[in-house]
């Protein structure tokens, strides 16, 4: 506010000088108020000093986690959605490229992809965007925040679906032989226990069995959790994960 009023004092000498301020000044300050001037004044320099404050969503299924944002580009954006990502597994972190599209929420369940840095400047502080990491662009309806009751999974339930999804890839005849008994038994023990590395690895490859194999045996030596001789199941999965990128999980349907 002092910044604008000294710029208004500057302004009016300047009329001053060159003998306008008797007709310039009283018409530029009146509409000024009616304009609203002092509100939009306001609503600039608070931008600029502590930023806007946005919900962020990874799309489709990630976290909600708050950021604020003061210079209104898209780049700059993405840099802070991505800085405020826990990592996909110790030691590996995102980069602002990998934040595909962007789109703001509108209620009930719609959204508006976000294109231009005047896109991004036209969401209200507090708003909600959406990300992904995904090549398809977020739909531009359907997109819901709220969730019905009883349809929030509880933590036992996580788990739960990640031992099924152990039992299923352990049982999948393409990675026969892989999937020793050490790597299993350590592959459940770092479930149950909620290990944050192996939570990443399963949220982020999940969909993607072969990678998530040839991942969690490089976390698994890394954290001395299987004997060394388990070592050479790295470079078979590699070559299995060249044979076929994604596999569909499926229980291994018996003969006849």
């Amino acid at each position: 506010r002092l910044y604008f009023q000294s710029t208004m004092v500057g302004f009016t000498q300047v009329l001053a000088i060159l003998g306008l301020g008797k007709v310039v000044y009283p018409v530029f300050d009146q509409s000024w108020r009616v304009i609203g001037g002092g509100a939009i004044a306001f609503h600039v320099i608070k931008t600029w000093l502590f930023g806007k404050t946005f919900r962020t969503i990874e799309y489709p299924d990630g976290d909600l986690i708050t950021i604020s944002v003061r210079f209104m580009t898209i780049s700059n954006l993405k840099k802070t959605i991505i800085k405020a990502q826990p990592p996909i597994y110790p030691g590996v972190e995102l980069d602002p490229d990998s934040v595909k599209s962007i789109a703001s929420w509108i209620a009930p369940y719609f959204t508006e992809s976000i294109q231009k840095n005047s896109d991004l400047k036209s969401i209200p502080d507090g708003g909600w965007i959406f990300w992904t990491r995904l090549p398809e662009d977020i739909p531009t309806r359907g997109v819901k925040l709220d969730v019905p009751i009883g349809t929030h999974e509880s933590e036992s339930e996580k788990v739960d679906a990640i031992l099924r999804y152990i039992i299923r890839l352990k049982g999948n005849p393409l990675f026969e032989g892989l999937i020793s008994s050490k790597v299993e038994e350590a592959m459940i023990d770092l479930a149950v226990d909620r290990d944050q590395g192996f939570m990443s690895l399963y949220r982020n490859f999940k969909e993607h069995p072969s990678a998530f194999l040839r991942h969690i045996l490089r976390y698994l030596q890394r954290r001395h959790l299987v004997p060394q001789e388990n070592i050479n199941l790295i470079g078979e999965s590699r070559q299995k994960e060249e044979k076929k990128d994604v596999v569909a999980l499926v229980p291994v349907q018996p003969k006849g």
